[in-house]
């Protein structure tokens, strides 16, 4: 599968004017540890990072959306880590590529995500929202999407059930 993992860009600038120049640019560890294990399985992983590259929401959705077109919608996973600082365009991000690619499946991931996982599964913006440590869960889940499975048994995970009601599957622990 082709799996998209951005560390999007956040609203900083908006907060810091002028000293947003102060704060140093930082390799996003989360998605690159994630991005390693999900390339060690095979899949075909891109990661965007906002930061280093200086995008913009439009920049990544544009990216986002050539990739999209280019593996087939059944076929790609879009993870989004996602803070304070970013949540807003995170949410905005995530449904838009949801209603353009309902096939798409959305990911959140960190710990803004974790502390509103019920708000965002219930507006649309994403299909899972992992919590804590997400290289092995992030895994399960692509195998999972990429086979056509159920996936609501997977640890570390909130989700939305059938019934419309949000789920949240305990973790397993740390790695």
């Amino acid at each position: 599968m082709r799996v998209v993992l951005v560390n999007p860009p956040d609203e900083l600038d908006q907060v810091l004017g002028v000293g947003t120049e102060f704060i140093q640019k930082y390799e996003p560890l989360g998605i690159l540890f994630i991005a390693a294990v999900l390339i060690e399985a095979g899949h075909d992983v891109v990661v965007i990072d906002a930061h280093a590259e200086n995008l913009k929401a439009a920049d990544i959705l544009e990216r986002i959306e050539a990739l999209i077109d280019q593996a087939g919608s059944h076929f790609t996973v879009v993870g989004f880590s996602t803070l304070t600082c970013n949540g807003a365009q995170v949410f905005d991000m995530g449904q838009q590529i949801k209603n353009r690619y309902p096939d798409v499946k959305v990911i959140l991931g960190n710990i803004h995500a974790s502390v509103f996982a019920k708000h965002y599964l219930l507006s649309g913006c994403c299909d899972v929202v992992v919590h804590g440590e997400g290289e092995y869960v992030v895994a399960s889940l692509v195998e999972r999407f990429a086979d056509n499975q159920e996936y609501d048994d997977i640890s570390g995970i909130s989700l939305l059930t059938k019934d419309g009601e949000v789920k949240r599957n305990l973790p397993d622990g740390y790695i």
